[in-house]
């Protein structure tokens, strides 16, 4: 199978690598970055690219993703999209009927919920047992997200893999970078939440679980750590080998994928939500 990247950064190299190391692919061409330095071949322009291969991993920021696997898909080519898909949950969805309409995959990656990390929570922790919680995310300024809500989506993603969809929430900050408050889980737990971008910020993620009387969970990046000791995880492949290989499972065997749709949708719709609220909470007037 030919495949093409649009965008090279961090995402796009990391992609590349897992698509070259794919006995059943071939890296044809890349657009934006720097394909040569990984002996691609380097498109004229997305056009060129597309037309090109069978398959179009979009790598490119957030903003630009609808409209370039729209043009992905109209061409008739599967596409694997970096999250977020789009900036709402009803553009998404009208990207995934497109798919549909031309008989190809349209596969989002969401490598947050592959990591060892993640596998370990949905196989130890119910949504029953949270009594509370945190989930805070601080990172680096970035220009070109929907929202601060849709730039968190793998966050939004990892408290509802564990705890399920939030079934309301409140907000206690909301600015163009930043955004805090509580969400009430299904049961009766509450989970405060704080993502902020910030110039020169050190990227850290934290998610805290109190399960009462089972004690404390704690994920810090890639430590987990359960009772304060630390989980033993076991390693292998990377992430993206793994989201490449379950891409190539929907396109050649029409398996499901390893997040459905019906959930990127909802964690869409969710990010949605809290936007609108900061939108009502004059996040965007206050700046």
């Amino acid at each position: 199978m030919k495949w093409g990247i649009i965008g090279l950064g961090r995402a796009g190299r990391a992609r590349a690598r897992a698509i070259i190391q794919d006995e059943r692919c071939e890296l044809v061409s890349a657009y934006r970055g720097d394909p040569e330095a990984l002996g691609v071949a380097t498109a004229a322009s997305v056009d060129d690219l597309i037309d090109a291969v069978d398959a179009v991993a979009v790598c490119t920021p957030d903003h630009t993703h609808p409209r370039l696997v729209r043009r992905a898909l109209e061409a008739g080519r599967h596409v694997v999209c970096e999250f977020p898909l789009a900036g709402s949950a009803l553009k998404a969805r009208r990207l995934y009927a497109l798919a549909d309409e031309v008989e190809k995959t349209l596969h989002v990656e969401h490598i947050e919920l592959l990591t060892p990390a993640a596998r370990w929570l949905r196989a130890h922790v119910r949504p029953s047992q949270i009594a509370a919680g945190a989930v805070r995310f601080q990172g680096p300024v970035r220009r070109e997200v929907f929202s601060v809500a849709h730039a968190n989506l793998a966050r939004l993603h990892r408290l509802v893999d564990v705890g399920g969809e939030p079934r309301r929430f409140e907000l206690t900050e909301a600015t163009l970078t930043s955004l805090a408050g509580v969400f009430h889980l299904p049961g009766a737990a509450h989970v405060d939440f704080s993502f902020h971008m910030g110039e020169g910020v050190t990227r850290k993620m934290e998610l805290t679980l109190d399960l009462g009387r089972r004690g404390m969970v704690l994920l810090l990046g890639r430590t987990l750590m359960f009772k304060g000791a630390p989980v033993d995880l076991p390693s292998g492949m990377s992430l993206f080998e793994v989201d490449h290989n379950a891409a190539m499972d929907a396109i050649v065997g029409n398996h499901p994928s390893y997040v459905e749709r019906s959930r990127v949708l909802s964690v869409l719709g969710l990010a949605d939500r809290l936007d609108a609220a900061a939108r009502q909470h004059g996040a965007y007037d206050a700046e």
